[in-house]
């Protein structure tokens, strides 16, 4: 899903929804539980090895792929143990609102960053 920028006027964030009103959606590094379900990867990526640019430094950082599934789809989740370092958040998604959750799990700009979105 594509929503405003809450941080930038005229740009947009991307992200996957993981939880509708009324959800409780917890996050723990790259490890996501909705409403008491944990969504592990189920299989690595063709490619289970990429390299992306670091937002701040513009130094490649090499990620993990991994495949998860999720409602009727099964999405790619990237992730690595070298990124920065995640506190555990649990989140109440407040009705008419959603949670979106990047695929790149330690360089987002998500939900966790700024709340739900309408």
């Amino acid at each position: 899903m594509r929503c405003p920028d809450p941080d930038t006027p005229g740009g947009y964030v991307v992200g996957r929804i993981a939880g509708v009103g009324g959800d409780a959606v917890e996050t723990d590094g790259h490890l996501l539980t909705v409403n008491a379900r944990r969504y592990d990867a189920e299989s690595t990526c063709p490619e289970p090895k990429m390299f992306i640019k670091h937002p701040s430094t513009g130094n490649d950082v090499e990620i993990g792929c991994d495949e998860v599934v999720m409602g009727t789809g099964k999405h790619m989740r990237g992730h690595s143990p070298k990124g920065p370092l995640e506190r555990k958040l649990r989140h109440e998604v407040r009705p008419g609102t959603v949670f979106l959750l990047s695929d790149n799990r330690n360089f987002h700009d998500d939900s966790r960053d700024f709340g739900s979105m309408p």
